[in-house]
């Protein structure tokens, strides 16, 4: 790797935000900051269709509630994709500092595009750009926020959300507000084998009472 590159790769040159701990304080322009930030970063690491920089993705606060910790979103104008990001507050600020700006850069990641290929799946480009990033980083990037990044707080907000959950031994779990037909069958065993674990693939999932 040249010198370039390593300068590149250091996101403390381009993202301050990124090590602010002070994370329960910040405000959505101080988010839009560290996306800003981000975006110019990503510029500089790898080659893109369009400019991150040049897309201006807007962030803001979700208005519903919502057991989705942050959202990107896009639409078609023109021929080209219009990118913004929403984050839920209270689940948000109830991450450790490493878990907010984990779940800042795992959706600025789905705004990324290069060669035809974007990164809107967590699969492919996403998936090489978010491992590029976890192991140069303290960050960890993952399709969904992990155990060492969840405070008591999350948990409590959590609990008063939700009735279900459903859990895999690998520490995966989605949380559900009511009975549906997965949380019934996989409470009943889920016999069929017709439910499994999205990240490690186990069909030895368990549904935990929360009330």
């Amino acid at each position: 790797m040249t010198y370039s590159a390593i300068v590149a790769f250091d996101y403390k040159n381009f993202c301050p935000s990124l090590s602010r701990t002070d994370t329960k304080t910040m405000t959505i322009q101080d988010i839009q900051k560290e996306v800003d930030e981000i975006c110019v970063w990503f510029d500089q690491m790898w080659p893109m269709d369009k400019s991150m920089v040049a897309k201006h993705i807007p962030v803001s606060w979700m208005k519903r509630s919502t057991k989705t910790v942050g959202r990107a979103s896009r639409r078609r104008v023109g021929g080209v994709y219009k990118y913004s990001i929403e984050f839920s507050k209270e689940f948000l600020n109830a991450t450790t500092p490493v878990g907010f700006h984990s779940t800042i850069l795992h959706e600025c990641l789905h705004c990324i595009e290069y060669n035809g290929r974007d990164g809107w799946s967590h699969t492919g480009l996403w998936k090489s750009r978010a491992i590029d990033i976890t192991n140069r980083t303290p960050f960890d990037i993952n399709r969904t926020v992990q155990k060492s990044e969840i405070t008591p707080e999350y948990q409590k907000i959590m609990m008063a959300k939700y009735k279900y959950n459903i859990v895999c031994e690998c520490g995966w779990s989605c949380p559900r507000q009511r009975i549906s037909d997965s949380v019934r069958e996989i409470a009943n065993g889920n016999l069929r084998k017709r439910y499994y674990c999205p990240k490690c693939g186990s069909k030895n999932l368990k549904v935990i009472n929360l009330v």
